[in-house]
């Protein structure tokens, strides 16, 4: 009879040649390696000596000959070893501590009620060692490492989190109505976001541009939007709905009388700032980023000193 293809392996399952696991609870914990196995390698607790067994589907089997060469946990180091586990499955953001291309993935994980961690990026080298990791796809921040991932593209990282977390609409239609809302709003929060970098001579020619399109081309489609319901697309919350929510605070900050002729949005915004998890997020000491600082763009120039030529 022959052998079975071999499957396809996502996980390995990483043990000492010795170990056998002799309780439930540490049968479940070595499957829970798998999980972050490949991914831990060069952390100090990784030995060649050792082996990783594929963990094949039920219908496959494992023999000596599918046995494969590859560093793994130790397992004589539990609490470093449940702290990685533990670290799997938690969200990661690496960029800098300022709002920048990051705070709309802030406001739509904490919209989806969503914990996170932050790596702040300060010093130059930092940013180098994520480029010579193979971290960063683009060269670019922001990244996102999540479910096993590392994300990066601002717009594929808020489509995923969105995607996963049914904040995306009901079908291709919706989807699509959410997609040009939330690139309207991009478009608008380019300008906020820019706003900080821009040479003192300059600000209030920025500023005014600003506002004319605000004005003009954005806040009347959102006004419009809102006409007939509370959300921007059907009748549940998206991702359009956070992001609109956060530009629209942002340029309060910067024009605080913005939108006084768009009775619909200030609605809007009281609405959504009641939500559990946006009220929590809104909160004083919460993940919601101050305005950027001179401090903020010093330290985005020196990390990012090949973009500030």
């Amino acid at each position: 009879m022959s052998q079975p293809d071999r499957p396809h392996i996502q996980f390995s399952l990483c043990v000492h040649a010795a170990y056998k696991p002799r309780t439930p609870a540490l049968l479940l914990l070595t499957l829970c390696l798998a999980v972050v196995c490949r991914s831990r390698c060069g952390t100090g607790l990784c030995y060649s000596s050792r082996s990783c067994w594929p963990l094949a589907p039920p219908t496959s089997y494992a023999t000596p000959e599918n046995i494969t060469p590859c560093c793994t946990l130790s397992l004589s180091q539990p609490e470093q070893v449940l702290k990685l586990v533990e670290m799997s499955g938690k969200v990661v953001l690496h960029y800098f501590n300022g709002r920048g291309k990051m705070e709309s993935v802030r406001w739509l994980l904490a919209a989806a009620g969503v914990e996170f961690e932050e790596v702040f990026l300060t010093k130059r080298e930092q940013y180098e060692k994520l480029l010579n990791d193979g971290a960063l796809m683009f060269q670019q921040v922001p990244l996102v490492e999540i479910d096993g991932m590392q994300l990066v593209q601002s717009k594929a990282i808020l489509n995923y989190i969105a995607g996963k977390h049914n904040l995306y609409g009901k079908d291709l239609k919706e989807r699509a109505m959410i997609d040009m809302y939330s690139e309207g709003v991009s478009d608008l929060m380019e300008l906020v976001i820019m706003y900080p970098f821009t040479p003192p001579e300059n600000k209030q020619k920025h500023l005014s541009n600003m506002e004319q399109k605000a004005k003009d081309r954005f806040l009347p489609v959102f006004e419009k939007g809102l006409a007939q319901s509370q959300f921007l697309v059907g009748n549940q919350l998206s991702r359009a709905d956070v992001h609109l929510l956060e530009v629209t605070l942002m340029l309060q900050e910067l024009l605080p009388t913005i939108l006084s002729t768009f009775p619909k949005i200030q609605a809007f915004q009281e609405k959504m700032k009641a939500l559990p998890t946006i009220s929590k997020f809104l909160q004083p000491g919460g993940a919601r980023k101050p305005p950027p600082d001179e401090a903020y763009v010093k330290t985005v120039k020196e990390v990012l000193s090949h973009l500030f030529i």
